[in-house]
């Protein structure tokens, strides 16, 4: 089936936004610098991969996240995105409130 690539744009703009909302809403400052660091490695790579496309700057060999073919950038989304839902899940943990 044919995906749009405005639909790919949606997934990366939402995938962005929560990040931005997990950073926003973490209680402990180093769930914030890692949700930080992996929102600037998601928008690093989308933004760089657009540019590309849109012909605004030289293509150079960063693969967009999720789509791209290679396996080591794949197992480092992922690993990624399971820090953030750690991030988000103790993000209200009370233990660490007090």
């Amino acid at each position: 089936m044919y995906s749009h690539p405005k639909y790919a744009s949606a997934l990366f703009f939402f995938i962005l936004a929560r990040t931005l909302l997990i950073v926003k809403n973490t209680a402990d400052a180093f769930g914030r610098y890692i949700a930080t660091g992996i929102f600037g490695l998601f928008f690093f790579h989308f933004a760089v991969n657009v540019g590309m496309v849109m012909g605004l700057i030289p293509v150079v060999g960063i693969p967009l996240p999720f789509l791209s073919y290679g396996g080591s950038f794949l197992w480092t989304t992922m690993i990624c995105m399971g820090l953030l839902m750690s991030i988000n899940y103790r993000c209200f943990d009370v233990r660490r409130l007090w």
